[in-house]
């Protein structure tokens, strides 16, 4: 595992700041601009902007009328346009340099995809988990990521429970601008809605959504429109207190992901929810949690390990089982950096580490 350079970790973390300051409009991306044309005699503002087409076959322009010239609103949209071109132009320049350095990026559906998702706002009610977030990790960790556990063919979307009922959003109009060939999915033990696409190459999008209990396995989607999000179990620990992160295609999306630590620990806990034919994914849970650990240790930060390590023991009998079960799994080197955190933390909290730690008293186990 290589750490990022001090320039490179500048240059993400400004991206991020700028990606995160950036309203993305619909209307007038930043990929085009305004020009002025006189009819009869007043002039107008026009948008003059390039169309992408959403199944790879060329783009067109296209122009929209804005309104006239003389008009303080108009003006200042226009004015403002100008200072977001420049910050576009920026945020791509410092998207490239980090794809260059070797970072991460998404696939052409994937940048998409969250480009569409960032445009709607979906960031303040969604968080993006999964592979794909974990793809997002190599800026906040500082580290060069393994490219073989973060390809992926679906994207995971969780809601977050809010206590105020917003706007939903529609997801297959929203799914048919990136692709038009995305179709509903339905869970196989409830079909009266769906709870995620498929576009014709076998990409999926699928709403996840904390379990609140009861006998069904999908609840209805408080974010999406006519929507249903499978319930799972443990989502809600691992979505509590999202972090800001970039997805380096075009100019950098930005994207809310879970805290790398409590990704790290939910993984331990997932692996024991797999079916006994999932044992790619077990394998691949294992190694993006490995990961993590490592890049944690490299940065010297293994106490935020600690701390999700903790929150979740403290959750239950099952709970401590699973989390046991999972970091089993672990080398011995993780499983010792792993449990490091957990004595910084009972040392900083002046508590006894031993009953935190399932698998010895010796670092490693």
């Amino acid at each position: 595992m290589r750490a990022l350079s001090h320039l490179d970790q500048i240059a993400f973390a400004d991206l991020c700041s700028k990606a995160f300051d950036s309203q993305f409009d619909l209307i007038f991306p930043a990929n085009g601009n305004f020009i002025s044309q006189k009819r009869g005699k007043k002039d107008y503002f026009y948008y003059k902007g390039y169309e992408r087409a959403t199944d790879g076959a060329p783009g067109k322009h296209k122009l929209i009328y804005v309104g006239p010239t003389d008009d303080p609103e108009v003006r200042r949209r226009v004015e403002n346009f100008g200072r977001n071109k420049d910050l576009y132009r920026t945020r791509r320049e410092l998207a490239a340099t980090l794809r260059r350095s070797g970072l991460p990026a998404p696939s052409p559906i994937e940048g998409r995809i969250l480009e569409a998702f960032a445009s709607v706002d979906a960031w303040s009610r969604i968080v993006l988990v999964g592979t794909l977030a974990y793809q997002s990790y190599s800026g906040p960790l500082a580290v060069l990521l393994d490219e073989a556990e973060y390809r992926t063919q679906d994207a995971d979307f969780a809601e977050l429970v809010l206590p105020v009922a917003r706007a939903t959003i529609d997801l297959p109009a929203l799914l048919q601008t990136v692709d038009p060939t995305f179709a509903p999915e339905f869970h196989p033990a409830e079909a009266s809605v769906p709870v995620g696409f498929r576009n014709r190459m076998g990409y999926k999008v699928e709403l996840l959504v904390p379990s609140k209990g009861g006998p069904s396995p999908v609840h209805r989607s408080r974010v999406m429109a006519n929507m249903g999000a499978q319930a799972l179990k443990y989502l809600e620990f691992l979505v509590k207190d999202p972090v800001r992160s970039v997805a380096l295609y075009d100019a950098g999306i930005p994207v809310m992901v879970p805290a790398p630590e409590r990704f790290a620990v939910h993984k331990l806990i997932v692996t024991c929810l797999r079916a006994g034919h999932d044992q790619a994914k077990v394998a691949k849970d294992i190694a993006q949690c490995g990961a993590i650990i490592a890049a944690k240790r490299l940065a010297g930060t293994t106490i935020d390990l600690g701390l999700a390590w903790t929150e979740a023991h403290r959750r239950g009998p099952k709970w401590r089982r699973f989390l046991a079960l999972g970091a089993a799994r672990l080398s011995a080197d993780h499983r010792a950096s792993l449990e490091d955190g957990i004595r910084r933390l009972a040392q900083v909290e002046g508590e006894d580490p031993a009953p935190l730690i399932p698998w010895s008293g010796r670092p490693g186990g």
